[in-house]
């Protein structure tokens, strides 16, 4: 049994220095705001990001939002229409406790004051 298992360490540890380099190498990386913050990711990008772009981000929630931010971007592009589609919740805990309003919105709230 141990040395089924220190196969697979051996494996995931190949693998995981496979992804490292591989994403290393990338100039740009496309995923989903909370695919960003996976520890997987975590522990292989362990480089600050010049860019985080963000599209539709009016239709994300506030917190979805701030995940990818762990990333430390030096710039922060927002993509969206506050006036179109906003984001939408059926959870009335999440109401509640005013998780209805995007990033994108409180920013340009914040502005208006």
């Amino acid at each position: 049994m141990e040395e089924l298992e220190l196969k697979k360490y051996d494996e995931e540890k190949i693998e995981y220095k496979r992804e490292q380099k591989y994403l290393s190498e990338k100039r740009v990386i496309f995923c989903t705001l909370i695919t960003s913050g996976i520890a997987k990711f975590k522990r292989i990008l362990q480089s600050n990001f010049s860019y985080l772009f963000i599209d539709e981000a009016t239709q994300q929630f506030e917190p979805m939002t701030l995940v990818p931010m762990i990333w430390n971007p030096r710039k922060l592009v927002l993509f969206g229409d506050h006036k179109q589609l906003d984001s939408y919740t059926r959870s009335d805990e999440c109401t509640e406790n005013k998780f209805t309003i995007s990033f994108f919105e409180r920013l340009i709230n914040a502005g208006k004051g």
